[in-house]
């Protein structure tokens, strides 16, 4: 990006880095949320099959890992619609740029 000349057409691109950089971000966060979902959601199914398989109560942590783990689902899936509205504005923005050519 750095060796595109600021008069070149492909200077533009210059323009859509902070972009970039904010979708790479919020994909991030949202693969790292998916991660301490499924994270939570085994911790959870080895409580569960523990507790039966010992004959032992159910304790409250694994009501509160099927919270943690539908919580960071939901942020996950947040961020990735984040992304993808992202994507079509940036799409349209594409669609501009063509048409003005």
């Amino acid at each position: 990006m750095n060796a595109i000349p600021d008069g070149s057409e492909k200077a533009q691109m210059k323009n859509d880095v902070p972009r970039l950089k904010t979708r790479a971000r919020l994909l991030r966060n949202g693969i790292l949320l998916s991660l301490g979902s499924g994270l939570c959601a085994g911790l959870l199914l080895g409580i569960v099959f523990a507790t039966g398989f010992f004959g032992l109560r159910y304790s409250y942590g694994a009501g509160i890992l099927f919270i943690v783990a539908t919580l960071l689902l939901c942020g996950a899936i947040v961020r990735f619609a984040q992304d993808v509205i992202m994507d079509l504005h940036e799409f349209d923005y594409l669609e501009w740029a063509r048409a003005r050519s």
